[in-house]
């Protein structure tokens, strides 16, 4: 069997279209979780502070995709939270929701948790990336 890498970035740009016109929202999650293939939106804790507003994904570049072997990958320009001062939380990751609610991924951040409040100015940073795999691939 041979999937083609042209395949995997028409696939690509497909789902990243459907997210630039149907919806696509990030959120931070504040729980300590490990996420996996049997992870729901329910498991994860969403972050409350002040500061603090899940943000649309309404603007990847799907003429941007390339191939990386195995991968087709997207990117969406970064997004940030920035910490008003009031109130404090420790974030683990974030989540990304369809316009149905239903969870499309998620990521733990492998250096986290950031504290992100009053005893840090520093805003949180994030530049989503999507990635379409192939299993079938020469190396």
């Amino acid at each position: 069997m041979a999937v083609y890498f042209g395949a995997l970035i028409d696939s690509l740009k497909r789902e990243l279209t459907w997210y630039n016109s149907d919806g696509l929202t990030i959120h931070l999650y504040v729980n300590n979780l490990d996420p996996n293939s049997d992870t729901e939106s329910d498991d994860f804790t969403e972050a409350t502070a002040t500061w603090y507003d899940p943000i649309d994904l309404d603007e990847w570049d799907v003429d941007g995709v390339t191939y990386d072997t195995p991968h087709a990958v997207g990117t969406h320009p970064a997004v940030t939270w920035t910490p008003d001062g009031s109130t404090s939380e420790s974030v683990y990751g974030y989540y990304c929701l369809n316009s149905l609610g239903g969870l499309e991924f998620s990521e733990k951040f492998a250096d986290g948790p950031f504290t992100i409040g009053p005893s840090s100015s520093r805003p949180l940073v994030v530049t989503p990336k999507r990635t379409r795999r192939s299993e079938f691939h020469s190396t």
